[in-house]
């Protein structure tokens, strides 16, 4: 995974999309496997060990590799209600999509957005 990490964001995997997927869901699936098989006590002592900012680099680098899949793809954006571009606050606990201007209950904001736009930086 980390080699293919930087791989990936700076575009130099195999030029022929199926053998890219094929790259990517390598190391993807490999990296899945490992997680998947991590039992609760063993988060615990990597986020122990990791640290606060380390943990903080590896989520935006995985972030990042999940955009720059999905740009390369032509896949949707995706997450959750209050990191989408159209999201917007109105005041202490009142919320509104910016695209189909519906007002949202807090519960809402926490769930996944089916139009879903990245926020522009």
């Amino acid at each position: 995974m980390a080699a293919v990490v930087p791989a990936i964001l700076e575009g130099a995997l195999p030029e022929s999309a199926p053998d890219r997927a094929k790259a990517v869901r390598r190391c993807i699936d490999g990296v899945g496997i490992a997680v998947a098989a991590l039992p609760p006590a063993s988060w615990s002592a990597l986020h122990e060990a990791m640290g606060a900012g380390e943990l903080e680099r590896l989520e935006a680098d995985l972030e990042r590799l999940l955009q720059r899949l999905q740009q390369s793809d032509g896949a949707l954006s995706f997450g959750v209600c209050q990191t989408c571009r159209h999201f917007l606050r109105e005041g202490e606990d009142r919320f509104r999509c910016g695209l189909t201007q519906e007002p949202l209950p807090v519960a809402q904001t926490l769930r996944i957005c089916r139009e879903h736009a990245d926020v522009e930086h």
